[in-house]
This record gives structure tokens, C-alpha cells and sequence, in this order.
């Protein structure tokens, strides 16, 4: 007898500690000061070596560990869409939202200091492994919370929605995120 598993509702989520390091941030928040504010939304069209670094850094988890998840999407080879970077202030945080027509959406933590807010996922399908859990203003469905820590990579699908809680640091909670596609479309590519 054949057998073939679908994980057509396990909802994936990928957290990576990429080995990058506080003076690496400290080089790429520079890189990025030094870019026009015109480009605030579309940072993957300039090259700067930190940059540079982080984009083939994302590009080889896509191929190690993520091609298999999407073998339909990836012949076409995945594409970063746009990238931009979050200054979260004290008290100040992200709401409910999602990236919803991208294939994933990726974040790379720059700064987080402690008590800075950790990200929030939940999957609007209701049918990820994630464990019910209430706590806060989370009751009665299913989420997954990803602690904040420097120079972690986090990719998810972009359909889940998602937010950042509030910052109760006195230091700005600092993330570069970008969205993913296939190239299917004209995007930035590698």
C-alpha cells in the first residue's frame, strides 16, 4: 500500500540562530542610517556588506530548510519583495496585521532588550499544532509566542497574522523584516 502524508494544516515556523553577533548589528544599524529615507520600504536594492551578509544569509535557509516545505513554489526560485526596519520605542508597539499575499515573511532581530516584546503568531486557519493557551488578551484560540533575542531569524507564512507586543524597555526594540516570494513576479533576487 502507497502512502503519501499532506501537512496541508500544520502551520510552519522556522526560528534560526544565525551566529551573527552585537558588532555585526551595530555595522548593519549604520549601513542602514547611511541609506536614503526614500528607500525605507525597499532596503534589498542597495548593497552594503552587512546587508549583503544577511540577505544570502536568509537565501541559504530558504534552500536548506524551507524548499522542501514549498517544492511547488520553489522551481521558481523565492524573491525578498521589500525589506524594512522597525524602531519600536518604549510603550509603543505593533498590532494585529498580516502579510497576507506573500509566500513568507521574515524577521531578523537586531536589538532586544529585555522587555522589549516578543512577537505573537496566529494562524487565522485555527489549524496549526501550536498549543492552546490563554494568558493576557489571548483566550480560546491557538498562538505561538517567539521570544525577541538579537541576531535571531524568524520566517513564517506570510498568511498568519501576527503582532509585536509592547515595548516596556526604555530602549528601542530594533527588527529588519522582509516579505518572500516565488519569482513569479519581478522582485529583488539573489
Amino acid at each position: 500500500m502507497k502512502q503519501i502524508k499532506h501537512d496541508l494544516w500544520s502551520t510552519p515556523l522556522w526560528e534560526v540562530e544565525t551566529g551573527l553577533n552585537s558588532r555585526f548589528n551595530d555595522t548593519l544599524l549604520q549601513e542602514l542610517k547611511g541609506l536614503p529615507d526614500s528607500v525605507q520600504n525597499n532596503l534589498w536594492q542597495y548593497s552594503t556588506p552587512c546587508l549583503d551578509i544577511l540577505k544570502n544569509l536568509i537565501f541559504d535557509v530558504l534552500d536548506d530548510n524551507i524548499k522542501d516545505y514549498f517544492p511547488d513554489y520553489y522551481p521558481y526560485e523565492p524573491y525578498l519583495i521589500n525589506g524594512w526596519v522597525n524602531y519600536i520605542g518604549k510603550d509603543k508597539d505593533l498590532p494585529l496585521h498580516g502579510h497576507g499575499g506573500f509566500l513568507l515573511t521574515c524577521t531578523y532581530y537586531i536589538k532586544t532588550p529585555v522587555g522589549c516584546g516578543d512577537l505573537i503568531l496566529v494562524d487565522p486557519r485555527g489549524g496549526c499544532n501550536w498549543e492552546w493557551l490563554e494568558e493576557d488578551s489571548f483566550k480560546d484560540i491557538r498562538y505561538k509566542r517567539v521570544k525577541a533575542k538579537e541576531s535571531k531569524l524568524v520566517l513564517f507564512p506570510g498568511f498568519v497574522i501576527h503582532q509585536v507586543e509592547r515595548n516596556t524597555s526604555e530602549e528601542k526594540r530594533i527588527s529588519l523584516t522582509t516579505n518572500i516570494h516565488n519569482g513569479l513576479i519581478n522582485t529583488i533576487g539573489r
